[in-house]
């Protein structure tokens, strides 16, 4: 009963969010010793120490006062992220926006916050989903060749069989409300994909939104064109095995590019996505490229043209 949901909802976009979360928080400084939650993190990026942070409450007097004004309405934005008012933050930052359609900055920052949101979602659900599996007697016999004929007949028992569902369901719920928060996050990657069409990390970052709101066709054009801008780029094998996996094709030429790339530069398949060299050997992927570690990915430097 629980297999067919499990084969649905065990995504890789949902192991390769952790890597998503490495470029927004590994070029932080996160993920090391010592690092903190969620929270830490964005707090951290919008209210370092040292930082002379407006409070929410005086950027929201300020913002009072000059309604149309964009820096009161950024002030408020960032003022909320820093205070770790997430569920605020978001909107205050749509408003700046509505003034100020093209700032990059201003449209990381949020992308960060969609993202994050989505990543809570995402954990909220898996741990749903594992509890699934526990509470499915059907599965522990699967699992274990030393079941008795007392576990075999539990398996088959009506009330645990209802409760199995319940829990099914109820993780089945969690990964759609998942995807209905990656709605915002995809869109606004695409905005920041509109200003910079040649940077294959946005494009990456926006085939990771499109799987997460269930869009597998936009992925798989994402996925593509971020291997057509940086087909040497550090996770430029497992992009292509993805597209395929999720049911679309790499041209053959684009294909035997990669393939010569990753042959150039020793690749490992089977490495941690984001932890490999990029084309030139160095000890890290190109700032721009595919799997660079950084906040959002640099907008601002394209990596070639397509």
């Amino acid at each position: 009963m629980f297999f067919p949901m499990l084969r649905k909802r065990a995504k890789w976009v949902f192991v390769l969010l952790a890597a998503a979360f490495g470029i927004g928080f590994i070029g932080f400084g996160v993920g090391g010793q010592g690092g903190g939650g969620v929270a830490d993190v964005i707090g951290g990026v919008f209210g370092r120490e040292g930082d002379a942070q407006i409070s929410a409450n005086k950027a929201q007097e300020n913002l009072a006062d000059n309604p149309d004004d964009p820096e009161a309405r950024l002030d408020f934005a960032q003022a909320l992220s820093a205070e770790q008012r997430f569920d605020e933050a978001p909107a205050a930052y749509e408003s700046y926006l509505e003034l100020e359609p093209n700032d990059t900055q201003a449209l990381q920052e949020l992308a960060l916050l969609y993202q994050a949101s989505v990543g809570q979602s995402t954990q909220r659900a898996q741990i749903l989903q594992q509890d699934a599996l526990l509470s499915d007697p059907s599965t522990l016999v699967l699992f274990d060749p030393t079941s008795t004929p007392f576990t075999q007949t539990l398996a088959e028992n009506e009330l645990t069989s209802r409760i199995a569902d319940a829990a099914n369901q109820e993780a089945e719920a969690a990964f759609d409300e998942a995807a209905d928060r990656a709605g915002p996050w995809l869109v606004t990657i695409e905005r920041l994909a509109v200003l910079s069409p040649n940077s294959p990390t946005l494009q990456l970052q926006l085939g990771q939104a499109a799987e997460a709101a269930d869009d597998t066709d936009k992925a798989i054009a994402a996925y593509i064109r971020a291997l057509e801008l940086d087909p040497g780029g550090a996770a430029s094998v497992q992009v292509r095995d993805r597209v395929i996996l999720i049911g679309g094709e790499v041209p053959d030429e684009l294909n035997q590019v990669i393939d010569e790339r990753a042959a150039q530069v020793r690749i490992d398949p089977n490495a941690p996505i984001f932890e490999q060299p990029g084309e030139g050997g160095g000890a890290g992927a190109p700032r721009g490229s595919i799997g660079e570690q950084s906040p959002i990915g640099n907008v601002g430097e394209d990596t070639g043209g397509g």
